[in-house]
């Protein structure tokens, strides 16, 4: 009885200090924590203060807001005072069901000025974000099931009231996501900078562009790391999936010109290094809009008959010998020659069009594909969402306007999409028809399989067209597909 007395005892002492903490933290600048709601509701949030948004039940499995005919989406708006931004910290992020997504826009409508679209896992993303507007919104939709899956994100959201992080003075050494406007520049380097950085470290920011005509040069003002045990990779979209170079060595590069809306780059180091040498990196962003890209690389996509640029591994102990040697490029479709489709009035192919309001949602499909037949790759797919739906929109060749829902996934306001798992879709005629079809891993394991939504005339058709495409992997779940080639 006395044992139990004691654990008692030791048990409630615990919790009171668990409850004397936490009111300190709250008395201390830190609002308590909020879950989201389905209700645009707007929280201020005063200069030196701070808050912690996430999903319900967190740390715990969240439970999807699925039930019946209802999607389940968490809401947050959340409003700082004027002249300030707004600075968001992941202290976890675990979004890697098909289906969840993270969103991030400025203003107090959910529906406009997007910025951000966050999947997967905090080792894939920067720690932090800055948004350039003192009012900032999050919308995070669940996966379609009724049971727990993820964990969902936590993070703390601050006024940023006294530093620009847009004057010179300021080195992002934390690894942030940036929006950077024409002409504007923005200065990184490893933690540290200018000592030596720390031993087992990752670093990423991911720089975010106006349209992907943008250019993005990278110049370096210091680089010395001793082996490929710290390197700095740079890529050329918003994941690692496509690298374009691996950096290390003990002479500073010349400058590198990406052309993308995204580029995202970060420094590791997987060892300790020797004290007495000074190692790391510091270099400065340039964005340019203006100066004009030539078509063949404005999409991250050759023409037709160019070689596709393998990643680029630089010993920084011999400089990068030109300036535009690693402009980015990825494979482009390989269709088969069919009757093109040509403009009535002139007889001519149909040419891209570049009139994109939505480029889509990052993390998920997006490029040039063929889905009327033409034979070139002229027309733009992506993930969109619209009124809380997601579903694929493709931008026609020849189009004026960017009309999400004039060639679609089947019934985009009725029916869900699954876009499959991560890393498996891809666009490629897989029917011989002529047409791009859309393809990914499906099921639930172990009974995973590919199925390819066939391009049809008018759109994608329904699932009564649905097909699995020949040679495709058992167990797809545990392979990763090259979004224009495939498996």
């Amino acid at each position: 009885m006395d044992r139990l007395n004691r654990l008692v005892r030791g048990i409630s002492i615990i919790m009171l200090w668990a409850i004397i903490i936490m009111v300190a933290g709250l008395t201390s600048g830190t609002k308590a924590a909020i879950a989201g709601s389905q209700t645009e509701r707007v929280v201020e949030l005063g200069r030196g203060k701070s808050l912690i948004v996430k999903t319900p039940q967190y740390i715990f499995a969240y439970r999807s807001a699925y039930f019946g005919d209802v999607e389940g989406f968490y809401t947050w708006i959340v409003k700082t005072p004027q002249n300030c931004t707004v600075r968001i910290e992941f202290i976890a992020l675990n979004a890697k069901v098909p289906g969840e997504i993270l969103e991030i826009g400025s203003g107090n409508d959910t529906s406009t000025n997007h910025i951000w679209s966050l999947t997967g896992t905090q080792a894939n993303i920067p720690r932090w974000f800055e948004i350039d507007s003192n009012v900032v919104w999050m919308w995070f939709r669940s996966n379609d099931h009724k049971n727990p899956t993820s964990h969902g994100f936590s993070a703390i959201i601050r006024p940023t009231c006294d530093q620009d992080i847009n004057t010179p003075s300021y080195i992002d050494t934390r690894g942030s996501g940036v929006s950077l406007l024409s002409g504007v520049s923005y200065t990184i380097a490893s933690p540290n900078s200018p000592q030596n950085h720390p031993p087992s470290l990752s670093r990423i920011w991911l720089i975010k562009l106006p349209q992907p005509a943008c250019q993005l040069t990278i110049d370096f003002d210091k680089f010395t790391t001793r082996s490929v045990d710290a390197m700095l990779e740079i890529s050329s979209s918003a994941s690692l999936d496509t690298v374009r170079a691996v950096l290390y060595g003990d002479v500073i590069p010349e400058p590198i010109t990406f052309t993308s809306d995204y580029v995202l780059i970060r420094f590791s180091s997987r060892t300790y290094y020797i004290p007495d040498i000074t190692t790391g990196f510091k270099a400065h962003l340039y964005a340019d809009c203006e100066s004009g890209v030539s078509s063949a690389t404005t999409t991250g996509q050759p023409s037709e008959g160019t070689a596709a640029t393998q990643p680029t591994t630089v010993n920084a102990t011999t400089p990068v010998s030109s300036r535009n040697s690693m402009v980015p490029s990825t494979p482009s479709a390989v269709v088969p020659i069919q009757q093109n489709v040509t403009n009535g009035t002139t007889g001519e192919l149909l040419r891209r069009s570049y009139s994109i309001t939505d480029r889509g949602m990052v993390q998920m499909f997006r490029g040039w594909v063929d889905v009327q037949g033409q034979g070139t790759p002229n027309d733009f797919c992506r993930v969109v969402r619209t009124d809380g739906k997601s579903f694929l929109s493709c931008l026609l060749a020849g189009s004026e306007e960017d009309d999400l829902l004039a060639y679609t996934s089947p019934n985009p306001s009725v029916e869900w999409f699954d876009p499959g798992y991560s890393n498996t879709w891809y666009m490629k005629d897989e029917d011989n028809d002529g047409r791009d079809d859309y393809c990914r891993c499906t099921g639930g394991v172990p009974s995973t399989l590919v199925v390819c939504m066939k391009a049809g005339a008018n759109g994608f058709e329904g699932p009564g067209s649905d097909f699995s495409p020949p040679n495709s992997p058992e167990e797809c779940l545990f392979h990763q597909a090259d979004p224009f080639f495939g498996f």
